[in-house]
């Protein structure tokens, strides 16, 4: 018997899944052999779980809050070969910060998606994202990075030439924005390559490669 994808009742856990893993949102390519695929801001693990599926090697996963990393861990249990998990955020500092919790929506769902360092909640741990990524002794064929502040933090890494390919997910913005967003992260990662595509009314996906981004990621979903 197959195992089954663990997911909270009552959550965003669905929605995410149909999204990452179902309709590829992020258009993950079949991986080249021997990749190693870094997931942070892994929630439970849908992004982990396609990447295994499309033939990532090793996969090191990064997620602060408490009740996500608990439904990970079982995904990553049941569906990943060889991996690391980390119970950590990655900021633009390093130190325990209080964590927002989920937002009810529309008095139905917690949305687990979006979570943030506040003024109050409990507390997680963060690290830089060059403390993150020098912990990962393999070449990086792939980032994936989640998390509130994402172009500060990378703007603030020295180590993101590391990653041979790297994408991420932001709220629509102007064509000029999105043309500056992919000039600035182009250049701080060594980038030879980049793309944009909207996945959604409120989101645009940002793919940047080494080489070229067709090699590991899908112009269409699938």
């Amino acid at each position: 018997m197959l195992p089954e994808i663990s997911i909270r009742s009552h959550s965003s856990d669905q929605f995410l899944l149909d999204r990452i893993l179902y309709s590829n949102s992020y258009r993950i390519n079949n991986l080249l052999p021997n990749s190693t695929v870094v997931d942070i801001g892994a929630n439970f693990g849908a992004f982990c779980i396609n990447a295994q599926i499309r033939g990532a090697e090793k996969i090191y996963a990064f997620e602060p809050f408490q009740h996500n990393y608990e439904v990970l861990i079982k995904n990553l249990n049941q569906f990943c070969k060889n991996y690391r998990s980390y119970q950590l955020g990655v900021s633009n500092s390093s130190g325990f910060f209080p964590m927002s919790d989920p937002e009810l929506i529309n008095n139905a769902f917690y949305d687990t998606s979006n979570l943030k360092i506040s003024e109050s909640g409990n507390f997680s741990y963060f690290c830089t994202l060059d403390e993150a990524l020098s912990v990962i002794p393999e070449k990086i064929h792939l980032l994936k990075i989640s998390a509130p502040n994402v172009l500060e933090i990378l703007e603030n890494s020295s180590k993101l030439f590391l990653c041979d390919n790297l994408c991420l997910e932001l709220e629509n913005v102007s064509q000029s924005d999105s043309e500056d967003i992919l000039s600035k992260v182009k250049k701080k990662g060594s980038f030879l390559d980049c793309e944009i595509s909207r996945n959604s009314e409120k989101t645009t996906l940002y793919k940047f490669s080494k080489t070229d981004t067709n090699i590991c990621f899908l112009k269409y979903n699938n």
